[in-house]
């Protein structure tokens, strides 16, 4: 790596945080109200940690952990989790237009990290696809915003020790 690219990567990685900044402070009460909830449905705190770190999809989180509380089959689950998240497909297809001039690898990394809110703040940010590493810029607000959502849901699965269910009912 040229020294004259780092300067570039780097901008490209703080312009990539700003414009994720949003959604983190969006993410992380929402997370935590998810963690919270999927707690008191009888999760553990890795398995609801976990759900977070592989499913990445709060609707689905939610609805999941639902389901889990009620007893209902894991076929079940993943047959609503996919109806739900279909969406998802059609995201991705426009983003894939979006960013066609990258090289398939950032294509697939990307998409990997598209949410409802994640796709909102792409979709404003045409210009960075042009600019050398933009994929940096994008891979940013995907990447802080999954760790954020996956923070906030292990923060509120400590704290669904805490708050007492009766309290957390009112969410749901």
């Amino acid at each position: 790596m040229d020294l004259k690219e780092k300067p570039l990567i780097k901008i490209q990685i703080r312009d990539g945080l700003i414009a994720g900044l949003p959604i983190v402070v969006g993410y992380l009460p929402i997370a935590i109200a998810y963690g919270v909830l999927a707690k008191q449905a009888g999760l553990s705190l890795l398995e609801l940690t976990g759900m977070s770190l592989f499913v990445f999809a709060g609707a689905a989180q939610f609805m999941g952990a639902g389901m889990i509380g009620l007893g209902v089959s894991a076929a079940e689950i993943i047959i609503a989790t996919f109806v739900l998240n279909f969406r998802h497909f059609v995201m991705s297809l426009s983003f894939i237009n979006q960013i066609r001039q990258y090289a398939m690898k950032w294509k697939f990394l990307l998409t990997l990290g598209l949410t409802d809110e994640t796709f909102s703040v792409s979709s404003i940010y045409k210009k960075q696809v042009d600019q050398a590493y933009g994929y940096y810029f994008y891979g940013t607000i995907m990447l802080t915003s999954y760790l954020s959502w996956v923070f906030g849901s292990f923060l509120g699965g400590v704290l669904g020790d805490v708050i007492p269910e009766t309290l957390s009912k009112v969410w749901v």
